[in-house]
């Protein structure tokens, strides 16, 4: 239900933010004609769906989310928000993934 969940995210009666991700992403090539990346084959039927159910305004809006986003939260400070890393939606790490590897993925924008 991915109209009636945007409106919904979009009704919210407090402050939201939003930030882009992998299922966005590949949506958003969907529409545009394109092979979506970082689908496995079993999914992209659900892409495929997705993107049927959305209207060039909520592709507008989609596309218009940040990969990035910082927002100062009071008691915490400033918080860095991505999905995935910073330089690729699609990255996955674990709490096994090497140190170095996770730092090489994150330093260049939250440096």
């Amino acid at each position: 239900m991915p109209r009636e969940t945007l409106t919904r995210l979009f009704d919210l009666d407090v402050p939201t933010k939003f930030i882009i991700g992998n299922g966005e992403v590949a949506v958003l090539q969907e529409m545009a004609g394109k092979e979506p990346t970082g689908v496995p084959a079993p999914y992209r039927h659900v892409i495929t769906w997705t993107a049927q159910q959305l209207d060039d305004s909520r592709k507008s809006l989609l596309a218009a989310w940040p990969k990035t986003l910082r927002i100062d939260i009071s008691g915490i400070g400033r918080v860095f928000f991505c999905h995935a890393t910073p330089q690729n939606e699609n990255d996955i790490f674990t709490r096994i993934t090497p140190e170095e590897r996770l730092s090489r993925a994150t330093r260049a924008e939250i440096s």
